[in-house]
């Protein structure tokens, strides 16, 4: 399995935070009030979008998939297309929603995990129903499949605040796989979290630019 000790994410963590300041990105390190030695990433971005389709008025006609795993290896590992920057910047109607996503350690689990919060610019905390529909249509599916062990708000390890969750149960699973099939060791340090964040972040609209991996 494609786990990894905490002092490996630290490493990972310092590899990703290096690579954004060569590419301007804004992944910035932080350190828990309480013990300076446990950190996470965090990263703020802000969206102007349009109203999403939410989960509950998708067809209820399903395609069948022999292996769930390999379904979600085959939709996670697919090279999203680039948002148009115009469709964005004019949508109308449109609304400002701030995302702030934490890259966390799972001890539990030996993963990396993926914490988030979203709020509009009135302050107004999205809701977790308002953050199931939210999420990217290539992933809405499974997520409304399977939502509860997924997707969920829980308590940020760190700041013991609430925060949403990308799940980490099946991360190590995941990732042992699609380090296999590029032909990376699981234990690549430089390439486990880029690798890591551009499968799970794309389902909460956290992209990674295609130039992570030329560094």
């Amino acid at each position: 399995m494609a786990c990894m000790t905490y002092e490996e994410f630290v490493a990972s963590c310092r590899v990703l935070l290096q690579v954004s300041k060569e590419l301007g990105d804004s992944w910035v390190m932080c350190h828990s009030a309480s013990d300076s030695s446990t950190i996470y990433l965090s990263k703020t971005q802000c969206f102007k979008a349009d109203m999403p389709t939410p989960i509950s008025e998708l067809t209820a006609e399903k395609s069948e998939s022999p292996d769930e795993i390999e379904k979600l290896i085959e939709d996670f590992t697919q090279e999203p297309e680039p948002p148009d920057p115009s469709s964005v910047s004019n949508s109308t109607p449109g609304y400002i929603i701030t995302y702030e996503y934490h890259i966390v350690y799972s001890l539990s689990h030996s993963v990396p995990a993926l914490y988030f919060n979203a709020w509009y610019a009135s302050g107004k905390l999205l809701t977790l129903q308002e953050i199931w529909e939210r999420v990217s249509n290539q992933f809405c599916e499974q997520i409304a499949d399977n939502k509860w062990n997924s997707l969920t708000q829980t308590e940020h390890p760190v700041l013991g605040r609430p925060f949403f969750q990308l799940h980490p149960c099946r991360t190590a699973e995941l990732m042992n796989i699609v380090c296999c099939e590029s032909e990376q060791t699981p234990k690549d340090v430089k390439k486990y979290l880029i690798s890591w964040l551009s499968m799970f972040g794309p389902v909460v609209g956290l992209e990674v630019p295609i130039t992570y991996y030329n560094k």
